[in-house]
């Protein structure tokens, strides 16, 4: 565009701040620069990008010198306190914010889940005058990442009742809960309640009913899936396959796919060699240790430091 001597509008600044992340900040300057920074789309993404990659001052002033707020530009501001784990001013904002939309709610909910107080969450969630199935998801993903597994399900069934229909995070935060918590019933009822109304689930969805029939006990079920998947697979799927097998002693499979996994994270190395040493093959496990420290970096950055005596008993060593 530039080389064309093509000026960017403001419809192009938001764009590119939101792609750029972080490195959203190079176009600050700019846009002021073209005279664009009081666009309100323009400001609020750059209000955004402060909000989330820091400083939080500068979104602050920015939204002071605001002479007439949109309800973006308080929802903006308020994540970027909760981003930053300001709660006071967060609820501040919030307080005195004279319009407030399903997301400003939704905020709220998700900061105060974030910091493990459910109880304010669920306050937030209660009072909300409308929900959407985002609003949902954030309550149910708060009490999921809490260990809460039976508000979970009653706050799942009590919106199935209330006629909102689940996306794909829904059944993502569900179904990894059953997976968790190993219980066939609860599994079996969840599969049903899928098939009977139709859902078509993503791959990050498969990969977690994956994981959730392999620690039911149902591998056969859980290859079917990873099969299916196909070119859809991701490394998440491969991992949770690999662990499967390694899990319940089936060493040939979860090496099979092991070795042909198109990349390695230490997920990978761990779950084989995890595998290895829970199953009496001490001298294998080490082997492939010793292989994941030469071969991969990423794994042996991630290792430095953590391998001490506690982690190789919890693999099954001995003291050697």
């Amino acid at each position: 565009m530039q080389k064309c001597n093509v000026a960017p509008d403001a419809f192009v600044y938001p764009i590119l701040i939101k792609a750029f992340g972080k490195w959203g900040v190079v176009f600050h300057a700019h846009c002021i620069k073209m005279g664009h920074d009081w666009d309100r789309f323009v400001r609020n993404a750059i209000m955004d990008m402060y909000g989330k990659f820091g400083p939080l001052e500068i979104a602050r002033e920015l939204f002071d010198e605001i002479p007439e707020r949109a309800v973006a530009d308080w929802n903006a501001m308020i994540s970027g306190c909760w981003n930053w784990g300001n709660e006071v001013e967060a609820r501040s904002l919030f307080d005195l914010m004279p319009e407030k939309n399903v997301v400003t709610w939704t905020a709220m909910v998700t900061g105060y889940s974030r910091r493990k107080d459910l109880k304010n969450a669920r306050k937030y969630f209660d009072q909300m005058p409308e929900r959407s199935v985002v609003s949902w998801n954030a309550m149910l993903s708060g009490y999921a990442q809490n260990g809460c597994s039976e508000e979970v399900i009653r706050l799942f069934n009590e919106m199935m009742s209330c006629g909102v229909c689940p996306d794909e995070t829904t059944w993502v935060t569900v179904i990894s809960l059953c997976s968790s918590h190993g219980d066939a019933s609860l599994a079996e009822g969840l599969v049903k309640m899928i098939n009977d109304k139709g859902v078509r689930l993503n791959c990050f969805a498969k990969t977690a009913l994956l994981d959730m029939y392999a620690k039911c006990g149902n591998l056969a079920m859980s290859r079917k899936i990873f099969d299916e998947l196909g070119t859809y697979k991701n490394l998440v799927t491969w991992n949770a396959m690999i662990s499967a097998y390694a899990r319940v002693g089936d060493l040939a499979s979860a090496r099979g796919l092991f070795d042909t996994v198109p990349e390695k994270n230490v997920i990978s190395w761990n779950s084989i060699i995890a595998g290895y040493a829970q199953n009496g093959q001490s001298k294998v496990a080490i082997d492939l240790f010793k292989d994941m420290i030469a071969k991969d970096s990423a794994a042996r950055r991630s290792h430095h430091g953590q391998c001490d005596l506690s982690l190789w008993q919890s693999w099954g060593f001995g003291i050697w």
